[in-house]
């Protein structure tokens, strides 16, 4: 696990809502996917 997700799994984020913000990654990725895939890729 990369990014925000392994800062809070290390205990290294800096931010109070680190955690929160690592359980939206998830859902905003495949959001991206989604649009990517209709934009032809």
């Amino acid at each position: 696990c990369q990014g925000i997700g392994g800062r809070v799994r290390d205990g290294t984020a800096a931010s109070a809502h680190a955690r929160a913000m690592a359980a939206q990654a998830p859902v905003l990725a495949d959001a991206a996917w989604g649009f990517a895939k209709r934009a032809g890729a």
